[in-house]
């Protein structure tokens, strides 16, 4: 283990805040539907794929991009539906991390199908008020029109994939629709501004069944999900188009400020917390590594300290194991983990009194007393 390689696993280790926008229910334009018939979208059916992009500065020394794929899919105007979501969130500067975050939501006639990948689990539930909309053969996808023409601003009109979808903006985020279908999305997640653009299309189709499958995971009944049918909301007061606008922008530069520094916090406090452990069992290594008669009791003294170095960089550190155990590598070792020891005493001072997350990576970078 190298103090170069000491100091690379000291690196601060990201937390991520998540919000999943799902927009699957806006329209942006009538459509002909028969009086009386159920619908939340402007065609019969969609298959569209997405492509998520973003980029961003966490803090001074860090910045963050998310990377990946999307999927709506839907059939029976929006009766039967499927949303997916897979994207990594990578780390750059100090922190050096990434992660990868799936969501999977089907909802069929009003059964709800959300999968948990974690705990390899599907959630079911039952959504109430979709089940009385289908019944009662609502047009959502008119309401939902009234709703942005009310609390919307309207913008430009667009061209996706050739097709042409206009621009609204609702509940801080920038949304082009084409037949009520999201074709562009401009919204903030974990702290920065992300773009899903659709890369493929195709509508009224049929939609074949295995579209919609689900992981064979195990089902898990939500008792606290239903989702029961609200009161109608108060109208909403009449703004002009410049408050209304004006009011947006100042929602979504203030969510942006609160992620940002509820991320940096919770990133703070957890490696601040962190490296205090690390040190105390670099102390026990050492003196366990001293007494190692073999490579095999060795790796057993670090493994500690790797598992403790691999949560604070996200990383899996490959070239930990110790694979020859002579005299001549044994004092080396020691030697490498006396330095690493010194070195992390010497930032110790610092590290306690950061009172932040910069603070932290100045003490980290720099190592001041």
């Amino acid at each position: 283990m190298k103090s170069s390689k000491s100091e690379n696993n000291m690196r601060l280790k990201n937390r991520y805040s998540y919000g999943i926008f799902l927009a699957l229910f806006v329209s942006a334009e009538l459509f002909g539907a028969s009086a009386g018939s159920f619908r939340s979208y402007g065609v019969k059916s969609a298959l569209i794929n997405y492509e998520i992009k973003g980029t961003g500065v966490l803090s001074k020394e860090n910045n963050l991009s998310i990377e990946g794929r999307g999927a709506l899919v839907f059939d029976d105007w929006g009766a039967k539906k499927y949303f997916a979501e897979k994207y990594i969130e990578s780390t750059q500067g100090i922190v050096q991390k990434s992660r990868t975050v799936r969501t999977l939501h089907r909802e069929e006639y009003g059964n709800v199908f959300k999968v948990d990948f974690e705990k390899q689990r599907v959630e079911t539930s039952r959504n109430l008020v979709l089940i009385d909309a289908i019944e009662k053969g609502k047009d959502i996808y008119q309401e939902q029109l009234q709703r942005l023409q009310e609390k919307g601003k309207r913008g430009e009109t667009s061209s996706v994939l050739g097709l042409r979808c206009d621009e609204w903006l609702i509940d801080s985020k920038k949304i082009c629709y084409f037949k009520g279908v999201p074709l562009k999305e401009e919204y903030m997640l974990s702290g920065i501004s992300v773009t899903k653009t659709a890369i493929f299309a195709e509508f009224d189709k049929n939609i074949s069944e295995d579209t919609f499958a689900l992981p064979e995971f195990e089902m898990d009944k939500q008792k606290g999900f239903l989702i029961e049918k609200m009161p109608t909301a108060p109208a909403p007061q009449k703004q002009t188009a410049e408050t209304n606008e004006s009011n947006q922008t100042a929602e979504l530069k203030k969510e942006k400020t609160t992620i940002v520094a509820q991320m940096a916090q919770g990133m703070f406090e957890e490696h601040k917390a962190l490296l205090p452990k690390l040190l105390q069992e670099m102390l026990e290594a050492r003196v366990c590594l001293e007494n190692a008669e073999d490579r095999i009791e060795a790796n057993e003294c670090i493994a500690k300290v790797i598992e403790t170095a691999e949560l604070i960089s996200g990383q899996i550190d490959k070239e930990s194991e110790i694979t020859v155990w002579t005299k001549v590598a044994k004092e080396a070792m020691l030697e490498e983990y006396e330095e690493g020891i010194m070195d992390m005493k010497r930032r110790m001072p610092c590290i306690r009194g950061s009172r932040n997350l910069d603070d932290l990576t100045a003490c980290m970078q720099g190592g001041a007393e």
